[in-house]
C-alpha cells in the first residue's frame, strides 16, 4: 500500500524573538494536531528540490486531523 503523502494544513510565522517556538510547543500538546520538527524553508531555500522533497517530512503527520509546520523566515518572502 502506497503511504499517502500530505502537505501542512496550517504555518506558524512570524518574525524572531515573538514566540513561534513557544507557540509551536504548545499545539504540539495537542492529540490531533502534528507538527514537523524542523524549519523546512521550502519556498526560500528548498524550492528546486521539489514537491515530494517538501511532503516527506509531513508523512508521519497523516493520521493527525491538523498538520502544520513553523517557518518565521516566511515573513520575509515576497509574494509579488
Amino acid at each position: 500500500m502506497e503511504t499517502l503523502r500530505t502537505l501542512p494544513k496550517f504555518l506558524i510565522i512570524g518574525v524572531q524573538r515573538v514566540r513561534t517556538t513557544w507557540f509551536r510547543y504548545n499545539l504540539t500538546q495537542h492529540p490531533e494536531i502534528f507538527l514537523v520538527d524542523c524549519e523546512i524553508n521550502f519556498f526560500r531555500e528548498n524550492f528546486r528540490k521539489g514537491l515530494d522533497w517538501y511532503k516527506s517530512p509531513f508523512i508521519r503527520g497523516n493520521n493527525y486531523l491538523a498538520i502544520g509546520k513553523k517557518t518565521p523566515e516566511y515573513i520575509y518572502c515576497k509574494i509579488a
